[in-house]
């Protein structure tokens, strides 16, 4: 499944990125204001990766003025996703947890386990890193 991400507003549920240079960071829109995420209080990374967990955040601490991308599924992928609101309520039930890794838990894992069940990174895997797990 090649993803398509757009300049767009969101929905409740969806997957959304920005761009941070080097990276995207990926989180999920849960409310006209709110976004869950795994990161950092002050930034997304930090030195201690015991300083990152799953936080809600505004918008606008998410975004720290980039650009939101939201991701586009076609009708044929609907099948792999879950819809929206299952989708914000894994969000928001994670929120606290720790155990961030790189190559093997980070936001994108995050992201795609709570909108797909299924805990993969396509940038963990572009560094070589097996990362793909299911609930």
């Amino acid at each position: 499944m090649k993803d398509r991400w757009e300049f767009c507003e969101p929905r409740k549920g969806c997957q959304i990125r920005v761009n941070r240079g080097g990276y995207y960071h990926h989180g999920i829109y849960v409310d006209d204001n709110t976004v869950v995420h795994f990161g950092g209080a002050e930034s997304d990374i930090t030195a201690d990766p015991d300083g990152i967990e799953v936080r809600a955040v505004t918008l606008g601490q998410f975004l720290r003025d980039g650009f939101l991308e939201v991701r586009k599924v076609s009708f044929p992928a609907l099948h792999g996703f879950f819809k929206p609101e299952r989708a914000a309520a894994n969000a928001m039930s994670h929120i606290g947890e720790g155990g961030y890794n790189l190559l093997r838990n980070n936001c994108e894992h995050f992201s795609n386990l709570c909108a797909r069940g299924k805990k993969e990174s396509g940038q963990a895997a572009a560094f070589g890193a097996n990362d793909s797990e299911s609930l």
